[in-house]
């Protein structure tokens, strides 16, 4: 298993002391040996797992209750809206 841990600190904007490379590098060792570890299972006979619980949420569902007549409530503190929506500055060119 060849890696580079500079090359991975410097991908982070770390920097690393010696003695933090080298703790690093078998961390880095352990974990890509655990990952191979489990390449080589034998998952045949595994069931599908999905979500892992048949618990449900035991708080209310989540629906718009037009009887409570707060809905607005705050939009004069926005600046902008548009087709009903609330205009937000941008925060990505």
């Amino acid at each position: 298993m060849e890696f580079d841990v500079e090359y991975f600190a410097r991908l982070a904007r770390i920097k690393l002391t010696e003695a933090e490379k080298k703790k690093f590098e078998r961390e880095l060792k352990d974990i890509l040996g655990y990952v191979k570890e489990l390449k080589n299972t034998d998952t045949k006979d595994a069931v599908p797992v999905t979500g892992g619980t048949s618990l449900r949420s035991v708080f209310r569902e989540d629906v718009l209750d037009k009887k409570r007549g707060d809905s607005g409530k705050g939009r004069g503190s926005f600046p902008e809206e548009k087709d009903g929506f609330l205009k937000v500055p941008k925060v990505f060119e």
